[in-house]
């Protein structure tokens, strides 16, 4: 009965936001995102818990990283005068929060680890691609 309603709140939420065609909020993302994942872990109430805590936390801190990254390979791109030594820089900045990100992720898969199944740590991020693919094609249209 609990996948059941899960499918239904995650149908109903998709196709309100097809019908719409405007951007998701951040907010509905993650709840969405929470739903597909939960549902395809198959995790009690106090895992389903403690790992919701640890997994958004960790996503809201790579999150960050990502803004960080961007917002630097904006400015190398956008900086055609800069010299050797400044683009040198901000590459290794780059990098640097790239590796930052593996660390943050692998934390994470070792904090998750402590809570649910190796095996389910490891289905996570196939999970974590087959949402984002579902999202992509609802906003695209497609319904596959």
């Amino acid at each position: 009965m609990k996948n059941f309603i899960t499918f239904l709140f995650i149908f109903l939420f998709m196709f309100s936001f097809s019908q719409e065609r405007e951007r998701m909020s951040k907010e509905q993302y993650r709840a969405a995102q929470k739903l597909f994942i939960l549902e395809k872990l198959n995790l009690d109430p106090e895992s389903e818990k403690q790992f919701t805590s640890i997994y958004f936390e960790t996503q809201e801190k790579i999150f960050d990283k990502m803004v960080s990254y961007r917002k630097i390979k904006r400015d190398l791109y956008k900086n055609d005068s800069a010299d050797l030594n400044e683009c040198n820089s901000l590459i290794k900045k780059m990098y640097d929060i790239k590796r930052d990100e593996l660390d943050i992720r692998e934390g994470m898969m070792q904090e998750l680890s402590k809570i649910i199944s190796v095996n389910k740590v490891l289905r996570l991020p196939r999970i974590e691609e087959d949402f984002r693919i579902t999202m992509i094609n609802k906003i695209r249209g497609n319904n596959n």
